[in-house]
C-alpha cells in the first residue's frame, strides 16, 4: 500500500538525469529551476552546466545533498513525474 504514495519519478523506469541528459524529464527540470531562479534561461531540454550549477544550488537550499544530478528525492521535491 505504501507504493501508491510514491513519486512516479522514483520508479525502476526512471533515469537519473545528469549532465548530458536530453529530453522532456530535462525540460521540466529546467522548468523548475526557471521558475526558482529568475536568471535561468528558457528551457533547452538539454542537461549542460547551467542547468548543473542551477539544480546544486537549489538542492543546497531544499536541504537535498547538492551533488547536481536528480535522483528520487531531488525528483520527489520538484514534483516531477517520470510519465
Amino acid at each position: 500500500m505504501l507504493a501508491l504514495f510514491a513519486p512516479s519519478f522514483a520508479s525502476a523506469s526512471c533515469p537519473t538525469l545528469s549532465i548530458g541528459s536530453t529530453g522532456a524529464q530535462v525540460t521540466a527540470v529546467q522548468t523548475v529551476l526557471q521558475t526558482a531562479y529568475t536568471n535561468f534561461p528558457a528551457p533547452t531540454g538539454y542537461f549542460g552546466p547551467l542547468t548543473h550549477a542551477a539544480l546544486k544550488q537549489w538542492q543546497e537550499e531544499h536541504g537535498i545533498e547538492p551533488v547536481g544530478t536528480v535522483g528520487p528525492k531531488t525528483a520527489a521535491a520538484m514534483k516531477l513525474s517520470c510519465t
